[in-house]
């Protein structure tokens, strides 16, 4: 694990990045094997405070934004019970599949329908 992997918030339109701590959990691996396949990180379209990350080793993790205003800090947590997937392959995509999240503005807590594929094993909703 580098030092410059991780995933970034900012809070005051792109002028300055935070690391949001999920590289202290999983590994990045921006050059491996797939790397062109799939997409693997989600902002919930109805609560931009709710992120999904599909990790190539790890599996799926949920992050909630504690306090995005103040210090850009994301409480990441490993979704229990989800399969890993094929060895750094792993989950190639989160999409919400939610039809409403069509609609300006999005009238829910969170995106109530998620789509995860996860090579060797399939798609879970």
């Amino acid at each position: 694990k580098n030092s410059f992997s991780d995933v970034y918030m900012s809070t005051n339109a792109g002028q300055s990045w935070m690391p949001t701590g999920l590289a202290n959990k999983v590994g990045f691996f921006g050059n491996a094997d797939l790397r062109w396949q799939g997409e693997r990180l989600l902002v919930d379209p109805f609560n931009s405070s709710l992120l999904y990350y599909g990790s190539r080793n790890e599996g799926l993790w949920r992050g909630i934004a504690t306090q995005p205003r103040l210090s850009g800090k994301v409480d990441w947590a490993q979704v229990s019970g989800f399969p890993l997937g094929t060895a750094s392959a792993g989950v190639q995509f989160v999409v919400c599949g939610d039809v409403a999240c069509l609609r300006s503005p999005p009238r829910r807590p969170s995106c109530g329908l998620l789509f995860i594929g996860v090579i060797g094993s399939g798609v879970y909703r």
